[in-house]
C-alpha cells in the first residue's frame, strides 16, 4: 500500500490543499461548503489533568490506554465491575437523573452504550466547564481522539473527523508499516 500526501502551493476549489492517495485511489479532504473548520488539530499536555471516562466498553478501553499513556489522572465509572490498572474505578449504574458532579475534570469521555445518557453526560460536562469526547457521536463533543502512530522522530496523528473510520484504520496501518519505531 502506498501513501503519498501531495501539497500544492496554490489551492483552489478544484485543487484542494491536500490529497491522500491510498491504493492509487485519491481521497480528498475538503473544507465544508461553508468553509469553516469545526476542529483544530492540537496536541494537549494532559500530564496530571483529571479525566473521567464514563463507560468502559471497547472504545472506552482504547481511550483509557491513550489517556494513561499521556499521563492524565484517569477515573472510570462503569456499571460492570471491571479491573482497571492505574485508574480510579467506581462501579455505578448511572442514569439521566444521577450523574455525578464533573466540575473537577478537565475532560469527560462519554462512552456508554446509551445515546441519551451520553448526550446528558456531554451537556452536564459542558455546563460544568469540561471538554467532552462523545464516542457515539463525534459532533456531540469538543474533542476527537485521532489515530496516532509513534515513530522514532515523534508522533503522527490524523483523523477523518468521524467520516470514514475504515480509511482512518487503513492509513494508520500503512503509516505503522512505513514509519515503525523498530
Amino acid at each position: 500500500m502506498t501513501i503519498s500526501v501531495e501539497l500544492s502551493k496554490k489551492t483552489t476549489k478544484e485543487n484542494p490543499p491536500a490529497a491522500v492517495r491510498l491504493l492509487s485511489k485519491p481521497y480528498i479532504f475538503k473544507k465544508s461548503k461553508r468553509q469553516v473548520w469545526m476542529y483544530l488539530p492540537l496536541c494537549i499536555d494532559l500530564q496530571g489533568k483529571k479525566v473521567l471516562i464514563i463507560g468502559l466498553g471497547k472504545v472506552g478501553k482504547k481511550r483509557l490506554q491513550k489517556l494513561l499513556k499521556s499521563g492524565a489522572e484517569v477515573a472510570v465509572i462503569d456499571r460492570r465491575k471491571i479491573r482497571v490498572k492505574n485508574a480510579k474505578f467506581t462501579q455505578k449504574n448511572l442514569c439521566l437523573d444521577n450523574l455525578p458532579s464533573l466540575e473537577k475534570y478537565f475532560l469527560v469521555v462519554a462512552s456508554t452504550d446509551d445515546e441519551k445518557l451520553n448526550e446528558a453526560i456531554a451537556k452536564k460536562a459542558r455546563r460544568d466547564g469540561c471538554l467532552v469526547n462523545r464516542v457515539d457521536l463525534f459532533r456531540g463533543g469538543d474533542v476527537i481522539f485521532p489515530a496516532v502512530v509513534e515513530t522514532r522522530a515523534g508522533i503522527i496523528s490524523f483523523t477523518t473527523i468521524g467520516r470514514n473510520p475504515r480509511l482512518s484504520r487503513q492509513i494508520k496501518e500503512a503509516l505503522e508499516r512505513e514509519f515503525s519505531k523498530d
